[in-house]
């Protein structure tokens, strides 16, 4: 399988932005139990349903930099919201 130089590029960026979102995730993850979760459910609302729309986006371009991306990221990103709504 050959990628082009764009896809290649969007592997990076698919990387970089996907693992920003694992400290959020750790952080939430390990004060579960707290009150005050420091993170916005709103904020996390938006960005779930914009990572969703991505994803959908890259099924209907075919780009799989995009999917792969997404499909990563949406978990972290709902998982945020679900320890958000159960424990915030």
């Amino acid at each position: 399988m050959h990628l082009s130089w764009k896809e290649a590029l969007g592997f990076v960026a698919a990387a970089l932005t996907t693992s920003a979102y694992v400290p959020g995730f750790m952080k939430v993850w390990k004060m579960k139990p707290a009150p005050a979760i420091g993170v916005s459910f709103g904020q996390y609302a938006c960005v779930s349903a914009g990572i969703f729309c991505w994803l959908v986006y890259g099924i209907v371009i075919g780009s799989l930099s995009v999917m792969l991306a997404n499909i990563l990221t949406l978990p972290i990103t709902l998982s945020i919201l679900w320890y958000k709504k159960k424990y915030g």
